[in-house]
Parts: C-alpha cells; structure tokens; sequence
C-alpha cells in the first residue's frame, strides 16, 4: 500500500500505482471520520471531472459514505471543482467530495474534500483527516458499517451555478461585447459551463478546440501553462480572434492569449484585474496572493491604497484568508483566483469573464491594457517557473538558508524569507527567487521574477548551476 499525502490541493496520485480502490476506501473512510465528528447531519456532496474511470470512482465514495451512515448527493454529470465547490455552499452541506487531478497528466487521479464554505480545506482539517488515514492504516480504527444506511441521490448543480457567478460579472455591459472569442477546454469538463454560459450573457461568437470528452486529454497535460496551449495559440492566429480563453481539466485555471497569440500570465492577469476592480467597479478590502505571485500586485496596490497579504503556497491559505478578510482579489501564479463575495475557491471559469467584462469597460485590446497598467507602475515584469526533478529532498532545500548568499547572478540579496521554501529578494526591489517542492507533484518548483528579460535569463542560469538535477 503506497503512501497516501494530502499536499496543497488533496490527495492525488498515479491510477492503479498509488491511486487504487484499497487507498480511495482510506481517504474517504478518513474524511467520513472527519465529517462525523466535526460537521453537521446534512448530505455529502460528490462530483467528478472527465478523468478515467473518475464517475466509477465517486460512486465507490458514494458507497462507503452511504455504509457509514452518510447521505450523499453525486452530481449527474462531470462538474467543474469550482461548481462543486459552490454547491457545497449554496446546499449548506456536510462538504464535498470532489474526484479530480486538476491539471495533472491523465495517469492520474485524486481526491479533494471541499468544506462547507465552498472553499479548499484549511491545513487543521487535512491534518485531522491525515492523522484518520494513518489510523486506519495502522489498524488502530475499525469501522463497522451503520445499521442505518445512507441514501444516495443525484443533482444537477449548473444551472444554481449558472445563475450565481452572473451575478459577479456586469452583464449589461456583456451584453454589449462583440468579440470573437477562441476557447480550449483541454478536453475537459469546462467546455460543458464555459461555452453555454457565454452564449447566454454576451454577443461575443465562441469556437472551441479540444471540446469532446477524453479522459486521457488527448495524451497532452490538461494545463493552462503556456507550452500547452500552443494549439489555441496556432488557432487564435490562423483564425482573426480576438483573443483565447482556457480552462484546465477541471476548469479551477485558467489561461489567456491575445490576438497577435501572445500568451498572459497568471501574474499579469490577476494584475490587470486588481487593476479593473478597483478603477472601473470601485471595489475596496485587501489583496491575498502567494509568495510565489508577483510583486507586481504590491506595487498597484500602493497606487490604488489597497493591502497586500502574502501567504504560502496553495489556494487553502488564501482560502483561510478570505474567509477573515475582506478582499477584492486572491489569486496565485499557477493560474487560480478568486474575488470579494465569492467561493473562497479559485474558480477559471469565472476568470474568463472577469477578463472579458474587464475589456468592455476598458473598450480596449488586452495588450493595450497591460501597456496602461506597466506604464503607471513605472516598469514591467518577466517571469518563469523551472520545474525541476525531485534528486534533493526538502532538508537540503533548507541547507539554501544556511548558506551565505551575498549575490545571486550579481544581484546582491537584500532580504530572505523562509515563509514556504526560501524566497531570496534582490536588490533592485524588482527581482526575486523562490526555491520550493511541489505540494502535489515530485518536483522541485523555482520562481523568478524580475523586470527585464535579460536579468531573468541571468537568474535562471544562476539557480540551474546551483540546483542538481
């Protein structure tokens, strides 16, 4: 039996090496414990992606939870993270159980449990439901099945979903956008929300690519990073659009390209949209991003008189922020976000709209809006990711601390943080590195920003030669 860890987004793992049925009735038996002692007696929500075998999957959850005295409510039809997500709030459940990978490879699977509050599991819930996984195990915990049985019934949550995110994005002005819009879902299940959705708020003409159902992802990386969206961006060009949109295999990411191709970041979008939200909607309250996001959030927020608050790696700590905290954006680097009133959930879906509704009010291209925003900044960012593979462990990431940096790539370090992983902030105040493991893949993830391409390439070259791979 392989080792079953709950990272920064559940439990995930390779289908029938680590994911199998014996370690699925573990994790849900675990978060049924969990569900008994600490929530209230209302049914457990259960939805799926388009993953293989991912429906079969939420109907053995169904089962155990049903042998254990729990009712449970399984969507009809695969369902996007963020509209389970929603659902477990809007039906003021038990949770939700939701049967995805996200944007991992198509050999894989996981689980996530989604609380009552519709956003991704705080650390103190994971470790109960951890320290339930390794009880059982260990046999320390038998479970007998209840003597009376739960029931299992099906919903369908589009539409209740439908009619809430409308209700974040100005429909008027929607209404109003003509635009030609190219969409990828990546073969996944937002090509069921997104597509529909659109057609039913707006005037803008939608084509889609990739928008069947495949489990295995047309063997490609569900993932809105930009080495995989090459596609969208050949069919974006070839085509006159006036930009592309897409969504990871569970539609919680999302990925944009503009109409010369151009692919924006993460970092640049959810900038932009800290930026629409505040000028053009007259939202107020902080700003939560990860210590992997972008400076550049910090920067427009002493523009626009806003506060900044960093948190680790993952959507549950901006989820544990939100729900203290008013707040106008969250988002992360990877491709989540989330804004004031909604799910404390990243949601791409409702991404997409935000970018679009941000286009009508400015009436302008996307590249002539991030021209505006790094004009009244006074500089512009460059940024990458290395992933690289796991032959360290975290121990020797730690011996990064210890170690005295004066200088990386000539930059001299002025400061380090040792939040989550260690973060070394270089002298011109626009350059940074962050060194860290994945929480949900065996990788080591390096984080570079700086405000020059040339500078960036340094950086890289600097943390390659440092780091054994």
């Amino acid at each position: 039996m392989s080792d079953i860890f709950f990272g920064t987004d559940g439990w995930r793992g390779i289908i029938a090496k680590e994911f199998t049925y014996e370690n699925l009735t573990i994790v849900t038996k675990a978060i049924a414990l969990y569900i008994k002692t600490n929530c209230c007696n209302k049914p457990v929500l259960i939805g799926y992606d388009t993953r293989f075998d991912a429906d079969e999957f939420a109907l053995e959850v169904s089962n155990i939870l049903n042998k254990m005295g729990l009712d449970t409510l399984i969507s009809d039809e695969p369902v996007p993270t963020p509209v389970i997500a929603f659902s477990a709030q809007r039906y003021e459940s038990a949770g939700a159980i939701m049967i995805t990978a996200s944007h991992n490879k198509y050999n894989y699977c996981g689980v996530k449990y989604i609380p009552s509050y519709g956003g991704t599991a705080t650390t103190d819930i994971t470790d109960e439901i951890m320290n339930n996984v390794k009880l059982l195990k260990n046999g320390f915990i038998k479970i007998n099945e209840s003597e009376k049985k739960g029931k299992k019934e099906f919903f369908s949550p589009k539409e209740e979903y439908f009619e809430n995110i409308k209700t974040f994005v100005n429909l008027d002005k929607l209404e109003k956008l003509n635009l030609k819009i190219a969409y990828d879902p990546l073969f996944g299940v937002g090509q069921d929300y997104f597509e529909p959705l659109l057609h039913d708020i707006s005037n803008c003409k939608i084509e889609s690519i990739h928008n069947v159902h495949d489990p295995i992802f047309g063997k490609v990386e569900p993932n809105t990073d930009e080495k995989y969206l090459k596609e969208l961006k050949k069919f974006v060009l070839n085509n006159n659009f006036d930009l592309g949109l897409a969504n990871d295999g569970d539609s919680a990411r999302f990925g944009v390209i503009d109409e010369k191709g151009i692919f924006y970041t993460p970092n640049q979008i959810i900038s932009m949209l800290l930026r629409h939200l505040v000028k053009n909607k007259g939202l107020s309250g902080s700003v939560i991003r990860t210590i992997a996001t972008t400076n550049l959030l910090d920067a427009l927020s002493e523009i626009y008189k806003t506060r900044i608050i960093e948190t680790p790696v993952g959507f549950k700590y901006i989820a544990e922020e939100m729900r203290r905290t008013k707040t106008i954006i969250a988002g992360e680097e990877s491709g989540g976000l989330t804004i004031n009133g909604y799910i404390p959930e990243k949601d791409g879906i409702l991404a997409n709209l935000l970018v679009l509704e941000m286009l009508s009010y400015e009436n302008k291209t996307l590249s002539e809006i991030w021209k505006d925003l790094t004009n009244e900044v006074g500089y512009e960012i460059f940024t990458k990711r290395l992933d690289l593979n796991l032959t360290i462990n975290v121990s020797e990431i730690s011996n990064l601390k210890s170690q005295n940096f004066i200088h990386i790539a000539d930059l001299k370090v002025i400061n380090i943080k040792i939040q989550d992983g260690i973060k070394f902030i270089l002298e011109d105040e626009h350059s940074w590195v962050l060194v860290r493991p994945s929480g949900t893949e065996p990788i080591i993830r390096v984080y570079i920003e700086s405000d020059s391409p040339e500078k960036l390439l340094k950086i890289e070259n600097f943390m390659k030669d440092l780091i054994p791979q």
